[in-house]
């Protein structure tokens, strides 16, 4: 048979005919020739024709249970079988359900599930799934157990996961929990945590190893929990999952483990630091990002405050170097230092990000050519302004010190200011090009402006409310660096008329209690200034604070530098912790 086998190529008619001969003729003598040859299966035609045919008529599952041949050669004959035809995964599952049915013994079914772990890896397992469901109700659990795993992971059904998760075997319901892996959805990863308490080890294992998949930064805590248990088995099971996860966080905690008393708990510390090594010797294939975090004190924090711990809050606005978003970025993908040092116990919460954002900076004009800090922090903001997003600079004429006096028989009088005449001024341009907005915030424009900031807040509340049809959300920063005193009765009518949905936030060297109030109106902020780089910070923290995506909390040391890093297939960034002035 070797010879027709080699000749194949040349004449596979005849090859396949005299083959085919041998095989009537003695079907025993075929088998033993043959499994000699599929031990050394070399991918030829001739190779590729046998083993059809071997499946064909029932022998390839036969050899493929034999412990004698090799696992990587199954391998390499079934990628060859399913490369000839994408349908012999049926042929074969099909022949393994009914070896299964008639077979009992321990050790022919324990190859069937060697069979069906490989196959299972070389196919897409949801073609095969209808076959195997007469198995999940066999007598033997390890093959029972199998089987739930592949349906499980296929259907992702979680009323099927949850009755299997009553089954008394471990066995089945490690596998069941596996079905949830890739799961990121509330009710997968809420059924995920029950599962963690399971009195199982592997089963809590594996809930773990689900929820660190699905970017649940609980798991990291709950890990480091199950290390610390007595029992060896935990403590194997959690330095396993930690290994497994790839996070260089669990080092310290797998180097404690690796001085176990235990020879299994040391084995797999051991195996699982060398993991994490493998994993941190990879060079960054991501893009590196820009990153920003300001923090806070947590005002939701349940902790009370302390002289070593307090609730923290960190805000993190991201972008790609071009402007646009990263993908989303799961929480086990943020690292949160502290001195340098890990915090493990954090959560991470995903904010919603206007699409579009048309921010209007409100700035007075300078009459003596001094510098103006919102145009400076305007300007150092303008690299977090994404492609998308449309400023506009509004300027303003700043209320003038008006002290004029004459003497009339013997007494003083003072003069009123003449009326300025109110001129019609451009409506605001929003624009997207950073270039022109640019130049639109250090050049004030050739015709007349605002006369006052009142005229001044009331066009620029219009246009950023006509944006809104634009599908964008608009939002009014006005820089105030003096008393402007009261508007008089008719403007102040008029502001009663402003659109309250467009937020409008205030920095200012003084208390007014009329913008604070219109901020306040406005679900916006009036922030004290006493000094120009405190403008420009303040402005910062505006822009950085609308283009939030994430809100991270945590407990943390009062007074401690912070830091936040990101590292993800797609990207990567780090930077320090910025804290709000007390």
């Amino acid at each position: 048979m070797n010879a027709w086998l080699r000749s194949y190529s040349r004449s596979p008619a005849i090859a396949a005919k005299e083959i085919r001969a041998i095989l009537e003729e003695d079907k025993e003598q075929f088998y033993a020739c043959a499994f000699r040859l599929i031990r050394q299966f070399d991918d030829s035609a001739g190779a590729r024709y046998l083993a059809g045919l071997m499946l064909e008529r029932g022998l390839m599952l036969r050899a493929f249970c034999d412990p004698a041949l090799p696992e990587q050669r199954v391998r390499g004959v079934i990628q060859a079988l399913l490369a000839e035809d994408a349908g012999n995964d049926m042929v074969l599952v099909k022949a393994i359900v009914e070896q299964a049915l008639s077979q009992q013994t321990s050790g022919s079914l324990r190859a069937l599930v060697r069979v069906l772990n490989i196959l299972e890896k070389l196919t897409d397992a949801r073609r095969v799934v209808p076959r195997l469901l007469p198995l999940l109700r066999h007598p033997d659990l390890r093959l029972r157990s199998k089987v739930v795993r592949i349906v499980g992971c296929c259907g992702k059904n979680k009323q099927w996961v949850v009755r299997q998760l009553a089954d008394a075997d471990p066995r089945i319901r490690a596998n069941a929990v596996e079905a949830l892996w890739g799961a990121e959805d509330l009710e997968s990863r809420d059924l995920l945590r029950t599962v963690t308490q399971d009195e199982n080890n592997r089963v809590a294992g594996n809930a773990f190893l689900g929820l660190y998949r699905a970017g649940d930064s609980s798991a990291i805590s709950g890990l480091l929990k199950m290390a610390g248990k007595a029992a060896p088995l935990s403590c194997a099971t959690a330095a396993w999952v930690m290994g497994e996860s790839g996070d260089a966080r669990f080092r310290d905690a797998l180097k404690a483990l690796s001085g176990s008393d235990d020879s299994m708990v040391r084995k797999r510390a051991s195996e699982s630091l060398q993991a994490l090594e493998a994993e941190a010797a990879k060079p960054e294939l991501g893009l590196p990002w820009r990153m920003a975090a300001l923090g806070s004190l947590d005002p939701e924090s349940d902790v009370p405050e302390s002289d070593d711990q307090i609730g923290k809050r960190v805000r993190v606005a991201i972008q790609c170097a071009d402007g646009s978003e990263p993908p989303r970025i799961l929480p086990t993908r943020f690292w949160v230092l502290e001195d340098k040092e890990p915090v493990l116990d954090y959560r991470v919460e995903e904010t919603e990000v206007p699409d579009t954002l048309a921010l209007a900076f409100l700035i007075p004009m300078a009459s003596d050519g001094a510098e103006i800090p919102i145009i400076s922090g305007a300007l150092r903001a303008l690299v977090w302004k994404r492609p998308r997003d449309v400023w506009a600079a509004v300027h303003y004429k700043p209320p003038r010190r008006w002290n004029l006096t004459a003497t009339l028989i013997g007494e003083i009088i003072e003069i009123a200011p003449p009326e300025e005449i109110p001129l019609q001024v451009a409506m605001p341009e929003f624009l997207a090009d950073p270039e022109r907005v640019a130049e639109a915030l250090q050049q004030p424009p050739e015709g007349p402006v605002h006369r006052c900031i009142w005229d001044a807040i009331v066009e620029t509340n219009r246009a950023c409310a006509a944006m809104v049809a634009a599908g964008a959300k608009p939002c009014m920063v006005i820089y105030c660096p003096c008393d402007v005193g009261t508007p008089p009765e008719l403007q102040a009518h008029t502001l009663s008329t402003l659109d309250l949905s467009v937020p409008i936030h205030c920095i200012a060297w003084k208390r007014d209690p009329f913008l604070e109030d219109l901020c306040q109106k406005t679900q916006g902020a009036y922030h004290l200034v006493d000094s120009d780089p405190e403008v420009v910070e303040t402005l910062d923290w505006l822009q950085i604070g609308l283009l939030t995506r994430y809100s991270v909390r945590y407990q943390g040391v009062p007074g401690a530098a912070a830091a936040i890093q990101v590292r993800t297939p797609e990207g990567c960034a780090k930077t320090g912790v910025r804290f709000a002035r007390e």
